[in-house]
């Protein structure tokens, strides 16, 4: 007897139900013949690759995700050529995106539909800041490998600050050498300041110590748009900073941030120490008097130049390699073998500094007007002129920028793409057991 209705319904359905999962197939070796060709160094765009139908069998379990996909043809385009194009590529397509916001997407046109999570979507409509999370995550790991191999070759500095050499038990005995002086203010300026303290060998107290007494307290700083560009960088290398528009943003109430706000800081000391004992150093250029250093160390006690993408690089690292090393590490890592790294890179790829957008501008000399009055009126000792906190807008500094997404993945690709990432290769889990 010769079935009728139903069973021609339910042989219609199955039909249909092969032939999708013959579509589906179809889709998954065009998808696997786009790895392939990003594998060999194709810049071809998804949208492109459909177009010309050419397949190829799988060679993993799943797919690459969007990000990493898209990741991989931005380095083809900048690094065809280069020796180390191959071996980034694989790592690309096996790392993850970390962060918040930062799920993995999957590739549309390649994965059937579904009725929960995120849509799938083409790689090109991944913005810059999509793809960061990708590529942060793979210098943290470069960073790692790198501080792990300088110190089994026995080139570990104690100190963050590039060029400065100091046994770690020589540091501690200056720390706790009585008569040691305490350096506060500006977080950048104080850091080298610290640093240069420590390579001469002069006595620093512990910080969070007054220091022996007689012994002032110094509180350096410079103009407050500076200041607050070196206070953000400072953060974004200890190993945690918010966006720089969100740290400008902190500012809309009238206060400037803690660390900048050099009256607070100075009651605060003067408050443990006495006023007469906090000095204030506005002046980066006479430092040297203040800190009673010869007068040749004033080029040494400039804080490094970074780049605005620089720092916007550091901050964005510090997630991931906060997951690879412990919290007190993450600081010394960043300063020690990243910081190196970027000004490196600024020989050949000049890069503008960081600066406060003109929006800001009027903010920042109204409060530091007031900075510079509330420490006239406490009458601490001072080694220069109060007005050197106030920006001089007639000042002709080069000119400069903030963050970009674009301009830091750029810095980026090119810090995974130069030949020291290759020694600085993430050991296999049997090497770091």
């Amino acid at each position: 007897m010769t079935p009728s209705g139903p069973p021609d319904e339910h042989h219609d359905q199955g039909q249909q139900g092969h032939q999708g999962h013959q579509g589906h197939q179809g889709h998954q070796g065009l998808a696997w013949g786009w790895v392939a060709a990003l594998r060999d160094g194709s810049s071809a765009s998804w949208a492109q690759w459909r177009r010309s139908g050419a397949t190829a069998s799988p060679t993993a379990r799943d797919l690459p995700g969007a990000q990493q996909l898209e990741l991989v043809r931005r380095i083809n385009l900048v690094g065809a050529g280069s020796s180390t194009r191959a071996d980034l590529v694989e790592r690309v397509f096996t790392a993850s995106a970390t962060g918040r916001g930062l799920p993995e997407r999957t590739l549309v046109g390649a994965v059937p539909e579904r009725s929960w999570g995120l849509a799938p979507l083409d790689p090109g409509h991944l913005s810059d800041q999509d793809l960061l999370g990708v590529a942060a995550t793979l210098v943290a790991q470069d960073l790692v490998a790198a501080d792990l191999a300088a110190r089994a070759s026995g080139r570990q500095r104690s100190v963050s600050s590039p060029g400065v050499a100091v046994a770690r038990r020589a540091r501690h005995r200056m720390l706790r050498r009585r008569g040691g002086r305490q350096v506060v203010g500006d977080p950048w300026l104080a850091w080298t300041v610290r640093d240069e303290l420590l390579r001469t060998g002069r006595p620093l107290a512990p910080p969070g110590d007054p220091g022996r007494e007689g012994r002032p307290v110094v509180v350096v700083g410079q103009d407050l748009a500076t200041m607050l560009v070196g206070a953000w960088t400072a953060r974004a290398f200890d190993g945690g900073a918010p966006s720089w528009e969100r740290w400008l943003g902190s500012g809309r109430g009238g206060a400037v941030p803690r660390p900048v706000d050099l009256a607070r800081v100075a009651r605060r000391w003067g408050d443990v120490v006495g006023a007469e004992r906090v000095l204030l150093a506005p002046d980066p250029t006479l430092l040297p008097i203040a800190l009673n250093l010869p007068a040749r160390a004033r080029r040494r006690l400039a804080p490094p130049y970074v780049s605005a993408d620089g720092v916007d690089l550091a901050r964005r690292v510090s997630a991931p390699l906060g997951l690879l090393v412990p919290r007190h590490e993450r600081r010394r890592v960043l300063r020690r073998v990243l910081l190196p790294l970027l000004r490196a890179d600024l020989v050949e790829h000049p890069s503008p500094p960081l600066v406060v957008p003109d929006s800001r501008q009027a903010w920042v000399v109204r409060r530091a007007q007031r900075m510079r009055d509330d420490l006239g009126a406490a009458r601490y000792p001072v080694v220069g002129d109060l007005q050197a906190l106030v920006p001089d807008r007639a000042d002709h500094r080069p000119p400069g920028v903030v963050p970009d997404a674009w301009g830091v993945l750029g810095l980026t690709i090119r810090l995974l793409l130069a030949p020291q990432s290759l020694t600085s290769h993430p050991p296999t889990k049997e090497t770091t057991r």
